[in-house]
């Protein structure tokens, strides 16, 4: 068949679990809804975990270029998916591209590689997103931030076929800048829920309304604040089309990898026959993935590495974050 499919995908997810006791003992709250924060070791950064998620892939296929969706980039001005290419031991001649700009990119680049291979790439494109914030102590939606990275391979054969893609940038939300005399960018919450909530609407209006979503096995949903579940059953998502493939509640706020890994969780549970419908969310707009899968999935291991947790203790949380905010 003619079209794009993803034919193949790898998570990373680091072993080191903060609790929200922990982060209650230092703060006097804890994120709502998140059990545990996936932290990265002091020798992780973005690009090891984007490696880790990529090299059993590319172990499998051949490539035909590499996109890396990252916001959390351990350099700035140098280009991390030709860096990551050679990580991976890929021809240095492969194109490559960086995509940012927000919680949207891995959705953007999986939309991206879709687009490079339904105009006749005849090898894969490899695309990965992987995210390892800076953290600021204290603030609500900090707090939440976890570590991860997930890999897929899209190519003009495998298991799931995309069936379209639709994009949506109506919505300008500034849920994240500066007021004068603020040094930093900080989130105002104020903003998050109703955005999410209107970008959600206008999604399903453009997809036809919430009659169609029936037809969903599972829809991953970039949820990167758990008060957003309060509005999804009202637009006519139902619970078990979202919970399975929820990593918020595991592993805490990946960022624009939250996309990248509650699909590779809707992948791993999912069978021949079924569809899904992936939603990437940033700042008021939405790029919106509907895939049916032509064959069951190869396992990948997702759950074993969400559940393969080592709690980290107050001492070794704090100390980390203060090295990594200061380098000290």
């Amino acid at each position: 068949m003619a079209g794009a499919f993803v034919a193949d995908y790898g998570v990373y997810i680091p072993r080191g679990r903060v609790s929200g006791d922990i982060l209650k003992s230092l703060y006097g709250k804890s994120p709502a809804g998140v059990k545990g924060i996936a932290m990265a070791e002091m020798d992780e950064d973005s690009l090891t975990m984007a490696y880790e998620a990529a090299k059993g892939i590319v172990e499998r296929n051949r490539v035909g270029g590499v996109i890396l969706a990252c916001n959390s980039l351990p350099f700035t001005h140098k280009k991390g998916s030709s860096l990551l290419g050679k990580m991976l031991r890929l021809d240095s001649s492969l194109p490559c591209w960086d995509l940012a700009g927000g919680p949207l990119a891995a959705a953007e680049a999986l939309s991206l590689a879709v687009n490079l291979v339904e105009g006749g790439s005849s090898e894969g494109i490899l695309v990965v997103c992987a995210e390892h914030p800076r953290y600021r102590p204290g603030e609500e939606v900090e707090m939440a931030w976890g570590a991860g990275a997930a890999a897929f391979m899209v190519a003009p054969r495998g298991f799931a076929r995309v069936e379209d893609i639709v994009a949506d940038y109506e919505i300008e939300s500034y849920d994240l800048w500066s007021l004068r005399g603020e040094e930093v960018l900080r989130y105002r919450p104020e903003m998050l829920d109703d955005n999410f909530d209107r970008a959600l609407s206008r999604l399903l209006t453009t997809r036809g309304g919430t009659e169609n979503l029936g037809g969903y096995r599972y829809v991953p949903l970039q949820l990167n604040r758990f008060r957003w579940t309060r509005v999804l059953a009202r637009r006519g998502i139902k619970n078990d089309q979202w919970e399975p493939v929820n990593s918020l509640s595991a592993v805490g706020n990946l960022g624009s990898a939250t996309f990248a890994v509650n699909l590779a969780m809707a992948f791993e549970q999912a069978a021949e026959g079924d569809r899904i419908l992936a939603v990437g969310y940033g700042h008021g707009n939405t790029v919106s993935v509907s895939l049916s899968l032509t064959a069951d999935p190869p396992p990948c291991g997702v759950r074993e590495k969400m559940a393969a947790a080592m709690p980290v203790d107050l001492a070794t949380y704090w100390k980390t974050i203060f090295q990594r905010r200061f380098g000290a």
